[in-house]
């Protein structure tokens, strides 16, 4: 692997950390009506002889395409010298392009001429190893993005289509709420949907017949794909559509299994669940019989429930492997990347990925890969990784580039991260957070958030009221480390709530689907100051150990307080003072027309805002708004708020912020006058007031503000 490429691999993974980040607090854009992928594939999807037939999507003319020969010849070259050492690889190799050719899936080319009336491009390849795989330990990835020197690579000459998959973060809490667990995949999902015969020499490749040819090895034989293949841009939309397209057809017959195929079917992975093991069965075998009618087959049916895996296996379904060593035993399997022990029905983590890199030499580089490996996409580990983001923020404010050695004092710090990581492997997670049974009676979320200089998050907790106990469990969380840009605290606990607030509101959309007929859990008003040493999202802002967290029940179980049976928010603000104030000294700049700059945080409409997330919210934090833009707000003070406006005078006497002193010695000042400037900042203090709020308690999303 070239320097490049492992440049764009890192890259790449950095990009997937922080797009894990987001997910669950960002708002996905809708389908695009206008999406060319899609009006394609609806103009010339075909059902032939049991299996859907579908064509690529040309951006343009497919003559724009340049054959790509060269590139995959080099390649292929440097395959068959890997052979030639390790016949081995070869034999496997053979024999799974010898599978393809029996099943239809790929084809020899003849013709020696190309053809001049469609698109003719050569896929390179090369082994795949996955030996934690029960099934397939080695897979052919074909690389539809390679291309010669400024020339198109297939994947630039075709529309990728729109990603109709639904999101991970809702997949992965919905398949926590279920009681019974379910888990399969389609096998050879890509490959069993045929490729129209004018796109299939858009898809050659080049293979070595070295059995045939002793004396020359480098004499290749050409293949095409019939199949939809893995590795072009556009496969998971076209097998996601093609799904879609095909269970419409099933929705009267089977409306339970074809919500499960539509909802619960990530590319070619069920993750689903039921109540109870006959509604698990039906669901399953309904399923199987909807898929099979296109050619495709569900396999590795897995659960938590041991009883449903014998039943399965009664009904002729076909179960997750058994472990190679004990036939008794089912081993650890993955849920959208995140490995569950199905018979004792806990999530691990897995860091073999991060072990396995090499920090022999302490540089930049390891520390950007380390973050690219890390694969947390509910946020379990936020206490821990936000230490390492930390580090990411540090990294780039000394601008150091890929290849300069650790300073001392980033390298001690990176060392105890490392050194701790392996511990990760320990953890036990529970899948199951929410009990079904009937002595449910009151389910609530729970949502904290904080803020220290550095970081700043919320997480999200289920608290479930039996008759005689209460269970409360983590659901999410998210981190982000504090801008560049520094900013107060209050600012960053505000923003803190807003990430409390996107979470409170994406948990309640999924489980609203599962538990609507218990409570009724929206009440956007309901928000309560809750002490530092009770806050577990204390812990994120702080960052611990490996060690602190795993056996740390605040951060997995929640604030003692919502363990107790009887527990009521009333009373928890009575520790708060009925004002509170911060005042900051801002410079001014050139005065223009007069501007109110009073912030008020209020019951009715605080939460309201930041879920709506509009300008005037944004912009009102910021103290960065206009006059015609604020009038509302400062109509609204001016109302409820008459007397302490009226206080808002020259000659006030107020604090004078310095970020590098504590604030027990700001130095005092009195306000000579009070003007905007251009920027709308003006010379006074912004003065926020935290009023007492008395909470519904059946939704409380936890809040804490700065004293």
């Amino acid at each position: 692997m070239s320097v490049q490429e492992r440049s764009n691999k890192v890259d790449r993974n950095l990009t997937k950390f922080w797009d894990l980040e987001a997910i669950g607090i960002k708002t996905e854009s809708s389908c695009d009506p206008d999406d060319q992928a899609m009006q394609h594939f609806k103009s010339s999807v075909r059902f032939n002889s049991g299996r859907y037939e579908v064509g690529f999507p040309w951006k343009g003319h497919t003559q724009e395409l340049n054959d790509n020969f060269s590139v995959a010849e080099k390649r292929v070259k440097s395959l068959t010298r890997r052979f030639i050492r390790d016949p081995t690889l070869y034999i496997q190799y053979s024999e799974i392009l010898k599978e393809y050719e029996s099943q239809g899936i790929i084809e020899r080319v003849l013709e020696t001429e190309k053809p001049t009336d469609r698109a003719v491009f050569y896929l390179p390849h090369q082994a795949v190893f996955r030996q934690e795989s029960l099934t397939t330990k080695m897979r052919i990835v074909f690389d539809a993005s390679s291309h010669e020197d400024r020339q198109p690579s297939l994947n630039d000459c075709i529309w990728s289509g729109e990603n109709l998959n639904p999101n991970i973060f809702h997949l992965i809490i919905s398949f926590r709420l279920n009681t019974i667990a379910i888990t399969a995949d389609i096998k050879h999902a890509f490959l069993q949907i045929s490729l129209r015969d004018e796109d299939r020499d858009a898809v050659r490749f080049l293979f070595p017949d070295i059995r045939s040819n002793q004396t020359d090895p480098y004499k290749f034989q050409v293949y095409r794909f019939k199949r939809v293949m893995f590795g072009v841009n556009v496969s998971p939309f076209l097998l996601s559509a093609t799904i879609k397209h095909h269970i419409e057809n099933y929705r009267e017959q089977y409306p339970a299994a074809t919500e499960m195929l539509d909802t619960c079917l990530y590319v070619n992975d069920v993750i689903s669940g039921a109540d109870d093991i006959s509604q698990a069965l039906k669901v399953s075998k309904d399923a199987e019989t909807i898929m099979k009618n296109a050619s495709m087959k569900l396999r590795k049916w897995n659960s938590n429930d041991q009883t449903l895996m014998r039943t399965w296996e009664e009904e002729g379904l076909e179960t997750h492997p058994r472990h190679p060593d004990d036939s008794s035993k089912i081993p650890s399997s993955k849920v959208l990347g995140i490995p569950w022990d199905a018979v004792h029905d806990y999530f691990t983590i897995d860091v073999k990925g991060l072990l396995q890199l090499d920090t022999s030499k302490p540089i930049t580089k390891i520390v950007l890969q380390s973050a690219g490996k890390i694969y947390d996409p509910v946020g379990f580990l936020s206490p821990y990784t936000i230490r390492l983001k930390c580090l990411l923020q540090e990294l780039w404010l000394r601008k150091l580039s890929w290849d300069d050695e650790l300073p001392p004092d980033i390298h001690a710090v990176w060392s105890q991260w490392w050194l701790e990581l392996s511990f990760l492997s320990e953890l036990k997670i529970p899948r199951k957070i929410l009990d079904s049974s009937g002595d449910s009676s009151e389910v609530q979320i729970h949502t904290f958030s904080d803020a220290s200089q550095k970081a700043y998050g919320a997480a999200a907790f289920l608290r479930v009221k039996h008759k005689d106990r209460v269970s409360v469990d983590l659901v999410t969380s998210k981190s982000r480390v504090a801008p560049l840009k520094r900013l107060s605290l209050p600012r960053l606990e505000l923003m803190g709530a807003l990430l409390a607030a996107r979470l409170a509101k994406e948990v309640k959309k999924i489980l609203d689907q599962k538990v609507r007929e218990i409570q009724s859990l929206t009440d956007p008003n309901s928000w309560f100051h809750c002490s530092g040493k009770d806050n577990p999202v204390d812990l994120l802002t702080r960052g611990i150990s490996v060690d602190a967290l795993t056996t740390n029940s605040k951060w997995w179980n929640g604030s003692s307080f919502l363990r107790q049976i009887d527990f009521q928010t009333k009373g928890l603000d009575e520790a708060i003072p009925e004002r509170v104030y911060l005042t900051e000294m801002r410079k001014n700049s050139n005065p223009k027309e007069d501007i109110s700059l009073t912030l008020t945080v209020t019951k009715n409409n605080f939460l309201e805002n930041i879920i709506d997330i509009s300008n005037n919210y944004v912009k009102l934090i910021r103290v960065e708004v206009s006059h015609a833009e604020n009038w509302p707000i400062h109509s609204l003070h001016e109302r409820e708020f008459y007397e302490e406006m009226r206080k808002l005078l020259a000659g006030t006497l107020v604090l004078i912020k310095d970020e590098n002193l504590l604030s027990t010695k700001w130095s005092t000042g009195r306000r000579t006058e009070i003007f905007p400037g251009t920027d709308a900042v003006a010379e006074l203090g912004q003065r926020i007031r935290v009023k007492q709020c008395f909470v519904d308690p059946t939704f409380p999303v936890q809040q804490k503000f700065s004293t």
